[in-house]
């Protein structure tokens, strides 16, 4: 049972079939790899999200807190008279899509004190006329 090397190479390759089954794990390989990657990716960017919010979040919280201490220093014990919703209005109050009865807006002046800019934007809303003008004070 002495045979050349050629035809040693040629008995010893792989039928078709065998061929297609490896060609199949392969595919599956790398099938499962590219959806353990794009897992990966998909917790990564979600953990980028939580993590921006969470920055944005302590962000706002920050800056309500510097307003309030500087609130307190430049009128101190005058604001204790305004009710804790007009000094800080909450996100109803806050909200420029669906208004309350009673609108606030902020003006910027100009350099000089008599004349205005022509923009004004949204501050805030209420529903009595009282509230709306303690705000504005």
């Amino acid at each position: 049972w002495d045979i050349c090397r050629t035809c040693f190479e040629i008995e010893s390759l792989p039928t078709v079939q065998e061929r297609d089954r490896e060609i199949a794990r392969q595919r599956y390989t790398l099938a499962k790899q590219d959806m353990e990657r794009e897992r990966e990716f998909q917790r990564q960017y979600e953990r980028q999200q939580e993590e921006e919010r969470i920055r944005r979040e302590w962000q706002r919280k920050e800056e309500e807190r510097r307003l309030e201490c500087r609130m307190n220093e430049l009128y101190g014990d005058e604001l204790e008279r305004f009710p804790a919703n007009v000094r800080n209005p909450t996100s109803m109050h806050k909200n420029k899509k669906v208004r309350l009865k009673y609108t606030v807006w902020t003006q910027e002046k100009s350099p000089k004190c008599y004349e205005l800019a022509e923009k004004r934007e949204f501050d805030s809303s209420f529903e009595t006329l009282e509230e709306a003008n303690l705000r504005v004070d």
